[in-house]
């Protein structure tokens, strides 16, 4: 798809302003990798890949210490709305923290 297009068109020029964020994003898309399997693996996995520890992710308000530490040892389901947070926070998709 990258290479596909030598002119954007739309606007019938070169790639540039938008167009070239746009499939920048979709070539860094296609090359990471995400892990797969239980919520709070992908988790942990995602914590230490970012280098954030749970104390971090309370001061950014993300969730409290307490509840990562729980989601962690599996005695706690991440909620939609902190999995939604997660997402952001680690900019990978949604799903892979439900």
């Amino acid at each position: 798809l990258v290479t596909a297009f030598k002119r954007c068109p739309s606007c019938n020029h070169g790639f540039g302003h938008e167009h070239t964020r746009f499939f920048r994003k979709i070539r860094q898309f296609d090359i990471l990798e995400f892990p797969v399997g239980k919520p709070e693996d992908v988790l942990r996995h995602l914590m230490q890949e970012h280098g954030v520890s749970q104390t971090n992710l309370e001061r950014e308000g993300i969730a409290s210490q307490s509840q990562l530490s729980n989601i962690l040892a599996g005695r706690r389901e991440i909620s939609k709305g902190l999995a939604k947070r997660l997402a952001v926070r680690f900019g990978v998709p949604l799903e892979m923290l439900l």
